[in-house]
């Protein structure tokens, strides 16, 4: 079986350039809670650090892992690995500073939302930011 490329899978899911890098597109439009997107992100990709205005769960659903960094008020930082054979899931507060990329060709996961208010409300952290040690 011929493995699936990222622009197949892009295609398929219909998804759409994400503003701060990668590929997403709304899971479903009814008006059911959780809200959720499929997300992609590519080898060489990396999202933003940014923050939205409420807490996520991001599942890894498809391809290589996925390394989720996160940081609470810019200090310390986590990294997840996500994947459905170690940890797939994982929770983010909405005071946390993430970024995510993929470890090999692509990477898909959904990130759900409790509203759909809480995709809106995100902000980006300046160019050049990285959290500071300690």
């Amino acid at each position: 079986m011929q493995q699936l490329t990222a622009e197949d899978v892009i295609a398929e899911f219909r998804l759409l350039p994400h503003p701060f890098d990668g590929w997403y597109a709304r899971v479903d439009t009814s008006v059911a809670h959780p809200v959720r997107y499929h997300y992609l992100i590519r080898s060489g990709e990396y999202a933003a650090w940014h923050r939205t205005g409420g807490r996520l769960v991001m599942t890894h659903i498809d391809g290589a892992p996925l390394t989720l960094t996160l940081s609470d008020g810019g200090r310390a930082t986590r990294s997840h690995v996500l994947h459905e054979s170690r940890e797939h899931s994982c929770m983010v507060e909405d005071t946390e500073w993430r970024t995510w990329e993929s470890l090999g060709h692509w990477s898909l996961m959904i990130v759900s939302a409790e509203k759909k208010s809480h995709f809106l409300n995100w902000s980006l952290a300046p160019d050049n930011w990285h959290p500071q040690p300690g």
